[in-house]
């Protein structure tokens, strides 16, 4: 397996994982257009120096495309990045002795200067950890290897709960008041970049959580059944918890600095100084950077004087070459 930045023959394989993938993830809408402008945006920022760029890579499995995730910088720079951020206010009467704290949410635009990790999604039929890891660390390497293109903070915001048929509790409870809408039609608005409808019709006052149905608190804060896996990769990275939630469904919002983000702090250069089959190895991520980025995984036993061996099916599907400088880092974090 490996992950490879996208090509523009590799749209009808995106066309059907975003199919896949379902209503929730905003980042990946199944729509042929609006895909194939993302590739053509993504090749752009792979191939020159684009401020604020954006990057999406896929995984192949025996030349299939099975997967995708991607990379955004400053995505609330030009489009408002919309989210609800979770206050609390505490009041006390002296007289009775009571003390109350209320949380609240209101409609904040704070991301337009963070990172953001995003349009992950992984067949069923090859969700494995080694795959599942490779896909989701190895844009974290890509960022390792160019610091200067991305921002001094990384946010992931992960897709919240809903059921088999779309239907999200807590979209039910605000977001159709406001919107007047199915959720469906307004996270695919969204993942088009047309926002104007969240600008016009977002709540304009706070909402205080305590007045919400239980069934739309419940879900604040909550990832998708099908998120949980990629919330617990990335907090095995150093993300953390931070009061923001999804605008629509309230899912969490996952932060970390760029530079404590493990794989950054654990990236290597190294030689590849032997070719030698290892069987009982470590696993760890292993990229090229010269020309065309590529990851994969590769067991190593030790690392010696920053110099490797690897097997010669690896030298071969990454066109590598005894000598040549390439950059590891442990699949999963130490």
């Amino acid at each position: 397996m490996l992950v490879r930045p996208v090509i523009e023959k590799d749209l009808n394989a995106l066309v059907y994982l975003a199919e896949q993938a379902g209503i929730g993830l905003t980042n990946l809408v199944a729509d042929k257009q609006e895909l194939s402008k993302k590739i053509l945006r993504s090749i752009a920022s792979f191939n020159q120096n684009i401020k604020n760029g954006y990057y999406f890579f896929v995984l192949e499995v025996d030349s299939q495309v099975v997967g995708c995730s991607g990379i955004d910088v400053c995505p609330g720079e030009k489009i408002p990045f919309y989210t609800y951020k979770i206050s609390s206010t505490h009041q006390h009467d002296y007289h009775k002795n009571i003390d109350v704290t209320h949380k609240f949410l209101h409609v904040v635009n704070d991301f337009d200067h963070e990172t953001e990790l995003c349009s992950l999604y992984l067949l069923p039929a090859f969700r494995n950890k080694i795959n599942g890891y490779l896909l989701s660390y190895a844009r974290l390497l890509y960022m390792a290897c160019y610091p200067e293109k991305f921002t001094t903070m990384t946010f992931a915001e992960i897709r919240g709960c809903s059921d088999d048929n779309g239907i999200s509790p807590f979209w039910e409870a605000i977001g159709r008041n406001f919107y007047q809408m199915d959720f469906a039609i307004a996270d695919n608005l969204t993942g088009k970049g047309d926002k104007k409808f969240i600008q016009l019709l977002k709540p304009e006052l706070p909402i205080y959580i305590s007045l919400l149905p239980q069934s739309a608190q419940d879900v604040i804060g909550k990832p998708h059944a099908h998120s949980l896996p990629a919330v617990n990769l990335l907090k095995k990275q150093n993300f953390e918890h931070f009061n923001y939630v999804d605008i629509f469904d309230a899912g969490p919002t996952i932060f970390a600095k760029t530079q404590s983000i493990a794989t950054v702090q654990q990236m290597q250069c190294v030689k590849i100084a032997e070719i030698k089959s290892i069987t009982n190895g470590e696993n760890y991520m292993l990229a090229t950077t010269d020309n065309f980025f590529t990851a994969t995984v590769v067991k190593l036993d030790t690392i010696n004087a920053d110099e490797i061996s690897i097997s010669s099916e690896i030298l071969k599907r990454l066109n590598l070459q005894l000598g040549q400088y390439v950059k590891i880092a442990p699949l999963i974090p130490k």
